[in-house]
């Protein structure tokens, strides 16, 4: 333990664990780890048929920092609320129960908000890597531009397990909506930045996020549902013409993919009611009617297996290498 852990602001890390068994050992380690120390590990249990939470009760028995909370399974945003409700400490960061902070993540994010008074969340760069696969990918995260609400109405360009934010802020404005199933993160940054909320962005790369192959798969049609449920609770609040304007302008945009994903799933009667939502006479419709439904599905699969080399670029860094071998290395000897 640091001899300096007394001097140390408190902070509390929040992993939202449903069925991990597989991961969880990895992103536990990754935060017991940390060069930061004074920390409360707070893992909520989302009702876990697997084995995930024998696991957790273990690390919890070596490290007095674990804190443990078990409910009935509610999904990621009611857990991660479970989690926010109980964090003691002055600043808060999450973390998806199979991704992995490198070492210095907290300790570099405190510093940031500490020297930056004027910001109540920051985010960072990650790291991508294919789970089963060494190979690590980057891609460039955008900062915000002024006024950041509307710059994120654009879409989601922050990592949830790249935030670090103090806790006042989740005091005053709460929590993620749980009825979002999907988005979630998205919807509570454009909370956040409605209400004055400042981001600051750290380029450092100080997550590793892990890409499943559950994840390539995923479904679409919901993918493209929330951001849509997302974009129309947003235009309920007091907003100017320009930011409706964006809206609407995104909500076509989400429209026209949840059209596809109906088709590529053959959802044929649900792609037909979300034609009048479509300017039939755009060159877009037009094109789409002559491609059969099952090119969709093909073009989804060439897409999954080519896009990172496409939009990501390969990293080859030894320190990072050499950091996912000593965590591998780790989980196999527990």
């Amino acid at each position: 333990m640091d001899k300096d852990i007394d001097n140390q602001k408190l902070i509390s890390v929040v992993i939202p664990a449903y069925n991990v068994a597989g991961y969880i050992k990895q992103s536990i380690f990754s935060v017991v780890s940390q060069t930061y120390k004074n920390l409360e590990i707070i893992i909520v249990n989302d009702g876990a048929t697997d084995n995930t939470g024998e696991i957790i009760e273990e690390y919890a028995k070596k490290d007095n920092r674990i804190k443990i909370i078990t409910q009935e399974n509610k999904g990621l945003a009611a857990a991660r609320n479970t989690g926010l409700s109980n964090a003691k400490g002055e600043y808060i960061c999450i973390l998806d129960s199979d991704d992995i902070m490198l070492p210095d993540k907290i300790l570099q994010q405190y510093n940031f908000l500490e020297l930056h008074p004027e910001y109540g969340i920051c985010y960072s760069g990650a790291y991508h890597f294919i789970d089963g696969s060494k190979d690590i990918y980057y891609h460039p995260i955008k900062v915000l531009f002024d006024p950041q609400y509307e710059s994120l109405l654009y879409g989601n360009i922050i990592n949830p397990n790249t935030v670090f934010f103090r806790r006042s802020v989740f005091e005053k404005y709460g929590g993620f909506d749980e009825s979002l199933r999907s988005a979630e993160d998205w919807d509570y940054w454009l909370t956040l930045a409605y209400n004055g909320v400042k981001f600051g962005y750290q380029p450092e790369r100080l997550t590793l996020y892990r890409v499943r192959s559950s994840s390539l798969s995923s479904d679409y049609i919901m993918m493209s549902i929330t951001p849509i449920r997302v974009l129309k609770k947003q235009s309920s609040r007091q907003i100017s013409t320009k930011q409706k304007d964006i809206i609407e302008s995104r909500i076509t945009y989400w429209n026209k993919k949840l059209y596809i994903s109906y088709l590529r799933s053959g959802k044929i009667d649900e792609a037909k009611a979300m034609e009048n939502k479509i300017n039939k006479n755009e060159i877009f419709f037009k094109l789409i009617l002559l491609i059969p439904p099952w090119i969709f599905t093909f073009r989804y699969l060439i897409i999954n297996k080519i896009q990172f080399p496409l939009h990501y670029k390969k990293v080859r860094d030894k320190n990072i290498e050499n950091y996912l071998q000593v965590i591998e290395h780790y989980e196999k000897n527990q």
